[in-house]
């Protein structure tokens, strides 16, 4: 029952998506379009002001940052007082994104100071964000770390969904 709840709701929402939200530009007629509307549907990635979303440019470490407390709805939490980082003031656009996920331990910094808010985040940043949004973290540490530990621990839990969603 639940399992068909979920993919109702899942497919009533790309339908929706589809129907009613307008691509943006740069997007319109491409093989994104379909992901692109459904992102920005759910306001999990917004694009850019001039109307286009960039489909094909690396995240930046804010932006990702912004994409994540997105997802487990802590945008519009005004964070603000302890300055985190030396390089991300309380001006910046994604300052309580960015400090909601450090707070949360989902990310964080260089470890001087720094968080490098316009860097690109790394595909071994990524994997460790997701590991510590699952609640991994200390079985990542257990197999070494960052970031090999984190690789092997998305390799496993990777693997064992693949097998999971065959039966």
């Amino acid at each position: 029952m639940k399992r068909s709840l979920i993919c109702f709701i899942i497919f009533t929402l790309i339908l929706t998506a589809s129907a009613y939200a307008e691509p943006p530009v740069d997007v319109a007629g491409t093989v994104y379009e379909e992901a692109v509307v459904l992102l920005k549907t759910l306001d999990i990635m917004k694009g850019y002001d001039d109307g286009y979303f960039e489909p094909d440019d690396v995240l930046t470490r804010a932006e990702f940052a912004a994409v994540i407390a997105r997802i487990v709805s802590m945008q519009g939490f005004l964070i603000t007082g302890d300055n985190l980082f030396g390089d991300v003031d309380e001006e910046y656009w994604a300052y309580s994104e960015i400090a909601s996920v450090v707070r949360h331990g989902y990310m964080a910094g260089y470890g001087n100071g720094n968080f490098g808010p316009e860097d690109f985040v790394t595909y071994d940043q990524a994997i460790k964000v997701m590991i510590n949004m699952l609640g991994y973290q200390l079985y990542a540490e257990q197999k070494g770390g960052y970031p090999g530990g984190n690789s092997i621990v998305a390799a496993e839990k990777g693997q064992s969904l693949r097998v999971r969603s065959f039966r």
